[in-house]
Order: C-alpha cells, then structure tokens, then sequence
C-alpha cells in the first residue's frame, strides 16, 4: 500500500459532508427551480446554473473542512505510507517539531522552507 492512492481512497467520501450538501439542497426554494423548469430547464441545465453557483457557500465550508482534516491528519500517512519520499508534509514537519529528523537531509530543507 506505499502510494498515494491508499491516501485518496480513504477518504474520497465522508457521511457528513454528504448530510451538508442534502441538508443544503432539501433547503433550496422550490420556487425558484420551479420557475427555471417552467422557462425550460432541464435537470443538467438546473443542477448547473441554479442550484450550483447558489451551493458556493457550502462547498467552501467543505473545502476548508477537508483541508483541515487532511492537515491534521496523522494516523493515515503513518499506517499507509512506509517511504519517506512519499510522506506528506505535515509529517516531515511533525519530525521538526519533535527534534529529531529520521529522514534524508533534503527533505528536511524542502520542509523547513516551507515553514
């Protein structure tokens, strides 16, 4: 499993931000997307000017949410990822904030200059 993709697998879907969004559209005014379906509107075209740019609050709050989570995000990289080429870096930072470096030199100056 030393890839990206036992990261991204794991976490592609959560239940809760799935709830967001439902609770989200269930809250939508049924007479706004009933006047667009009247003008003609079918559900692509519906979905993508009307409910869409109307969801830009909750999907920010998604996408702050999940950068979070992913930054904070510890246990995951430990369990999946073995090389150090491969950690994210909130682990090579992790591994400044304790003092020791188990890693190889050049990452830890493309960290720090991060930081």
């Amino acid at each position: 499993m030393d890839n990206y993709g036992a990261l991204i697998l794991t976490h592609t879907v959560y239940p809760y931000y799935l709830l967001m969004m439902i609770s989200f559209y269930q809250g939508l005014e049924e007479g706004l997307l009933e006047a667009a379906r009247i003008d003609g509107a079918g559900d692509f075209r519906l979905f993508w000017q009307f409910a869409l740019p109307l969801s830009k609050p909750v999907l920010a709050t998604i996408t702050i949410f999940t950068a979070a989570l992913y930054w904070n995000m510890f246990m995951h990289p430990m369990l999946f990822i073995r090389s150090a080429d491969l950690q994210p870096l909130q682990m090579y930072v992790r591994g400044i904030m304790q003092g020791g470096w188990r890693y190889s030199p050049h990452s830890f100056n493309s960290a720090r200059s991060v930081c």
